[in-house]
């Protein structure tokens, strides 16, 4: 539209386009950069935050069950009251029960953490094996016996052959 009166203005507007988008690349990748990721033991405070939300609709459930459920309003309202109460406690017993049976670290990550601190202990930490644990291995002598079953496939494990299954 401006080329005829000034045709340098799209040399310029290419320019500062550039420079505006190459302020935003920078900005991406140095202002505004994820967070590094670091590791918790728990989820912290937000694990009370939820028990008070769950504990909050315990309540708030059991009030909107008993006192409009169409069913309830021919008994008086000290009766719906206890009522109320009573349902209450029923549900917060049987969450404390579901809380308290379900584990709040699942088998396999207990496992994967025995796992660690053994590789930790080995590796890092250098510690020994006991020696009732030492095997002392002798080779093999290769036989015509083993040599028929040298290179079959292992029926414990399958990527293991017989010969290095021998040694």
């Amino acid at each position: 539209m401006f080329a005829s009166a000034l045709p340098i203005a799209s040399c310029i507007a290419l320019i500062t386009n550039t420079v505006w988008i190459k302020g935003l690349i920078w900005k991406m990748f140095h202002v505004f950069q994820r967070p590094f990721p670091s590791g918790a033991q728990d989820i912290g405070f937000w694990q009370d935050i939820l028990l008070i939300i769950a504990t909050v609709a315990v309540v708030t459930n059991a009030g909107l069950i008993v006192f409009t459920m169409s069913t309830l309003n021919q008994f008086s309202d000290a009766f719906r009251f206890w009522t109320f109460i009573l349902f209450q406690w029923i549900c917060l017993a049987i969450q404390q029960v579901v809380m308290a049976l379900i584990p709040d670290e699942p088998e396999a990550i207990k496992i994967q953490k025995l796992r660690e601190q053994f590789i930790v202990r080995k590796l890092v930490d250098k510690v020994p094996e006991p020696e009732s644990h030492i095997k002392e291995t002798t080779p093999v002598p290769l036989t015509i016996r083993n040599y028929r079953e040298y290179g079959k496939p292992n029926p414990i494990h399958p990527l293991l052959t017989a010969s290095s299954r021998d040694t």
